[in-house]
């Protein structure tokens, strides 16, 4: 504990440095505004300096056999309501490393984008080949998107897309969207708690 406590102004000291560091760094605008590197010989590499990853998600996108990975990252750049923007990018495994597949900024929420909920941001998976990602948001009112995207046909597209809307003891309505076949599943039901 003496030990540990005799290095804390150091790390204080180091911490303090980084954040101003940071800070000047967003009021100058000197910070990477996408990915940059192409390929790297592992996913750290890709991360650019003043980024942070905020998730990732792992699995096989292109049906070789071989797992390819999905990250999500918060930036510096400014978005909506005093929130930051995201970038997801996707990473195609190679013999050497791993290759900048895509990335986006438009696929995840801004970080301030929930209302009262904040962060709305709710998580990203890989399942059968599509990259699904999901939001969550509200205040008495919720809200989720769940987006799903897939690569066919060379290039990647929005396959799907299930949404909902619901307050505790008035209604619910889910809606799912299938692109790929055109088909609607539409739900809604309420309720009026005064009546039970």
């Amino acid at each position: 504990v003496k030990e540990l406590l005799g290095k804390l102004p150091q790390l204080v000291d180091k911490k303090q440095k980084e954040i101003v560091e940071y800070n000047e760094a967003v009021a100058n605008d000197e910070y990477d505004k996408e990915l940059t590197l192409t390929e790297a010989p592992d996913l750290e590499s890709f991360t650019p300096r003043y980024w942070k990853v905020r998730d990732k998600a792992f699995g096989d996108l292109d049906k070789d056999g071989v797992d390819d990975a999905v990250f999500v990252y918060d930036t510096p750049m400014a978005g909506d309501m005093d929130g930051t923007l995201r970038v997801l990018g996707i990473f195609r495994k190679t013999d050497a490393g791993y290759k900048l597949w895509k990335q986006c900024s438009s696929i995840i929420l801004d970080s301030n984008s929930g209302g009262v909920w904040g962060d709305p941001y709710d998580g990203v998976t890989i399942n059968r080949g599509a990259i699904i990602v999901s939001h969550f948001g509200g205040s008495r009112d919720k809200w989720t998107y769940t987006s799903i995207y897939r690569y066919q046909d060379n290039d990647w597209f929005l396959i799907g897309s299930k949404n909902g809307a619901f307050a505790g003891g008035d209604y619910a309505i889910v809606s799912d969207y299938n692109l790929s076949t055109g088909k609607i599943n539409y739900s809604s039901e309420k309720w009026n708690v005064m009546d039970e």
